[in-house]
């Protein structure tokens, strides 16, 4: 590439920062002129992209968006560090999917296959680390898992050798335009499969059959309702709660076995795996306190309910435009008897998740107000379940930083 040949970073947060660094240390890009975009540089960073030849979009950005479309028309590239890394990876991927359960699911395949990769097997995404930082340790007999989400599968054009589908529910409507378009933009994980590949694929609802279906790889279906003996060892050995964490360790051991990793080690694995922070993590007890910070969406809250059977639900975040329906029916026929709402859409699952005659809602500006008024009225009985069913951003910067201040103000209050 010649030194007219013109680079766009579009977000510059971790990934970002990652493409950079990757494209300066390539010689393939030396001579290009690289230029970081990012809306806390300018509020016009969307502008003008069709000055350039090729364009990395972050994946916060939406594909969509109107300024790529017509920069894209105009002939520019579009591509993403997910895209670069598929064309560039010497070695095997194994992609996960979903609309949670990814980074769990991912975790624990992580130290099933161990006992065969050893050092050789690298775990990306939102629980790993970013793709290009690993690329250039990669070798033939690495192995690759990667977590993979509707942003940065939506304009890819490769699928990994064994993927794995599990729920999908209504997430991000704020970042697609319909449930139809986020569902389909998950389908790139099977779509470019052949006949050599494999795709695990929940059978809990119809749409990772559907997507599982788009490509030529060999299909395996798996239920909880399954009559498998090795499901029952599982159920007997799981030491996180709940029937989605279950659904996880099953699709992990599925994968697992289809890699020929011996039964006895995959149970060892489950048996010790003390699941990731902030994922229905019990951080009190007696009364028992769980951060289940991880959770975005109305789906996560009504699974950590089924869970936990909580009678305290704290919960609240940045609006999503996600559908609270079916968590308020959860709600009627749970054990909760207190809600306390927080942050940007407080008000909304005031008029939704709130309306109950038996349940006493509270309304605070901040999650430090919710710890607050926890302190003065738990007790010993109780079970407490924090869990936001929206994304942090209207108040943090991730789940983690959400997650992270929760832990720290209920050491403050709670001794």
């Amino acid at each position: 590439m010649n030194s007219r040949f013109k680079i766009a970073i579009l977000g510059f947060g971790l990934e970002g920062k990652s493409v950079m660094k990757y494209l300066k240390s390539n010689s393939e890009y030396q001579n290009c002129e690289i230029m970081a975009l990012d809306k806390k540089f300018s509020p016009d960073y969307l502008k003008n992209l069709k000055q350039f030849n090729i364009i990395f979009r972050s994946p916060g950005l939406p594909y969509l968006t109107k300024e790529i479309q017509s920069a894209k028309n105009a002939g520019v590239k579009i591509t993403s560090a997910t895209k670069l890394f598929f064309d560039k990876c010497p070695c095997p991927i194994i992609g996960i999917t979903g609309s949670k359960g990814k980074g769990t699911t991912a975790t624990l395949l992580s130290k099933m296959l161990k006992t065969r990769w050893g050092d050789n097997i690298f775990l990306i995404g939102n629980i790993g680390l970013p793709a290009l930082k690993i690329l250039p340790k990669l070798k033939k007999n690495s192995l690759v898992i990667f977590e993979l989400s509707s942003f940065q599968l939506q304009d890819l054009r490769k699928s990994p050798n064994l993927s794995i589908v599990l729920d999908i529910t209504p997430e991000h409507q704020d970042h697609h335009q319909t449930f139809k378009e986020y569902a389909d933009a998950k389908s790139s994980i099977s779509r470019f499969q052949t006949k050599n590949d494999i795709t695990v694929f929940s059978r809990n609802n119809p749409w990772p059959k559907k997507i599982a279906a788009q490509g030529n790889g060999r299909k395996i279906g798996f239920s909880l309702k399954d009559k498998k003996i090795l499901l029952s060892k599982i159920k007997k050995i799981i030491p996180l709660p709940g029937r989605h964490n279950l659904q996880n360790a099953y699709a992990a051991t599925i994968a697992a076995k289809t890699l020929k990793i011996p039964e006895q080690k995959i149970l060892r694995e489950i048996k010790n795996f003390k699941g990731l922070p902030y994922r229905l993590e019990l951080i009190h007890k007696s009364p028992n306190i769980y951060n289940d910070s991880a959770s975005t969406n109305p789906e996560a809250v009504i699974a950590g309910i089924k869970a936990t059977n909580p009678t305290i639900l704290i919960m609240g975040g940045k609006n999503k435009k996600l559908s609270y329906k079916n968590l308020r029916k959860a709600v009627l026929v749970s054990p909760i008897k207190k809600i306390y709402l927080y942050g940007d859409n407080k008000n909304e699952l005031k008029n939704t998740v709130g309306k109950n005659k038996n349940i006493t809602v509270k309304i605070l500006p901040t999650l430090s107000g919710a710890v607050k008024i926890l302190k003065k009225e738990i007790s010993k009985n109780d079970t407490a379940l924090f869990s936001p069913g929206a994304a942090s951003f209207d108040q943090f910067k991730n789940y983690e930083e959400r997650g992270r201040k929760f832990n720290q103000l209920l050491n403050n209050y709670i001794k």
